[in-house]
């Protein structure tokens, strides 16, 4: 049964958190997604950890999840807005019940090998990668096994089991893809996707403004499914500490966002 001390330092090395962040219950505003300060442990709890719960976001449901599933920690990619007043008891519930919350925060989507922008990149054959902003380490491009649009469509599908929303603003052959995951990408993402000469790109949010610059820039684009597409680096994380510690683990079965 490893220390809490322990897999912090580890989940505090692999994701570069602000590991000097807490979160006051009461205080969730729609800035707290975007906060990177809101990461690492945002509530301690026991010292010894036997269990691990993982969510992509920790809602009101997730957290209840967490404590139903006797959990001595739950480790999530992003802590959604709650609700003020059910927000202060479930938090006070995982205070009394001692359960650690860790936010990973951004870096989960950036992260280079066990990211899910690496993940996806991997996951649909893109070969030869590199970032496609360096300055935020946001997204990877490279060059694409697969060569048309319905293929490209069929293997995010087939990842997901679900099926992504998918715009064909071109009718190229697809021999170099890019990747974006997590926050919607603004239009100097696709620029500088079809600056170094990719066609396609693929995210796991969206909205009219990305789904417009596409359109513009002539490149394709597939919005995937964003909890689907995260529980793929959560089930990497999982594998990661089920080979390395003493505790078990435990993917939480959270709704779509």
């Amino acid at each position: 049964m490893p220390r809490l001390s322990t897999l912090k330092v580890f989940l505090d090395r692999l994701y570069d958190t602000d590991t000097g962040s807490s979160l006051k219950t009461g205080a969730h505003t729609k800035k707290r997604k975007k906060d990177t300060k809101q990461k690492g442990i945002i509530l301690r709890g026991k010292g010894y950890v036997k269990k691990i719960a993982l969510c992509v976001n920790a809602t009101n449901e997730t957290i209840q999840l967490a404590i139903d599933s006797k959990a001595d920690m739950l480790i999530a990619h992003n802590i959604e807005e709650l609700d003020k007043t059910v927000a202060e008891k479930k938090f006070a519930i995982l205070k009394d019940t001692r359960i650690t919350l860790y936010v990973t925060g951004m870096s989960m989507d950036t992260l280079y090998v066990y990211g899910t922008d690496y993940i996806l990149a991997k996951a649909i054959g893109l070969k030869s990668t590199q970032r496609l902003e360096k300055k935020t380490k946001r997204g990877l491009f490279g060059t694409s096994r697969i060569s048309t649009y319905q293929m490209f469509q069929r293997r995010i599908n087939w990842l997901t089991h679900e099926a992504s929303e998918a715009y064909q603003n071109n009718k190229e052959t697809i021999k170099k893809a890019a990747v974006c995951m997590g926050e919607t990408p603004e239009e100097h993402i696709l620029k500088i996707a079809v600056d170094n000469s990719c066609n396609t790109i693929l995210c796991n949010t969206g909205n009219i403004a990305l789904k417009t610059s596409a359109k513009d820039l002539n490149i394709n684009l597939f919005i995937a499914n964003y909890t689907a597409t995260e529980k793929l680096t959560l089930l990497a994380l999982k594998k990661i500490i089920d080979d390395k510690f003493t505790t078990k683990t435990v993917l939480l079965d959270e709704p779509d966002y």
